[in-house]
């Protein structure tokens, strides 16, 4: 998050520059960290993908093609072991669904439910 402060957000600021570096010396120090933790194994527990790697990839995707996690062999392969898999791919497409600018066809009878005051 702190790197897209720095990136997008606060670009135009003065203090912006400054403290890229120590953003990115705190990511590399993170990623050093979990690429000790995960070291040969394939998943984060082992041989088992759990719900852990799903979250450590999606939140390793956000850096994709940046240089942070392809400075770690063991991370950017896990990375896209993550990402190559079906049901990530399907869920990835369902979440990304959602910003195509036109609702979903359910949306309608649930936005009128809760204008009624109903539960979802």
């Amino acid at each position: 998050m702190d790197l897209s402060y720095v990136t997008l957000f606060e670009a135009d600021k003065p203090w912006s520059e400054m403290r890229r570096g120590s953003v990115e010396e705190r990511i590399h120090g993170r990623l050093k960290d979990l690429s000790a933790r995960l070291g040969d194994k394939t998943w984060l527990d082992g041989e088992t993908f759990t719900a852990g790697d799903l979250l450590m990839v999606s939140v390793l995707r956000i850096l994709i093609d940046q240089g942070f996690v392809e400075a770690y062999d063991n991370l950017a392969a896990y990375m896209h072991r993550g990402i190559d898999r079906p049901a990530f791919q399907r869920a990835l497409a369902a979440q990304m669904d959602g910003f195509t600018g036109e609702a979903p066809e359910w949306f309608a009878a649930w936005a009128e439910k809760m204008k009624q005051g109903e539960t979802a």
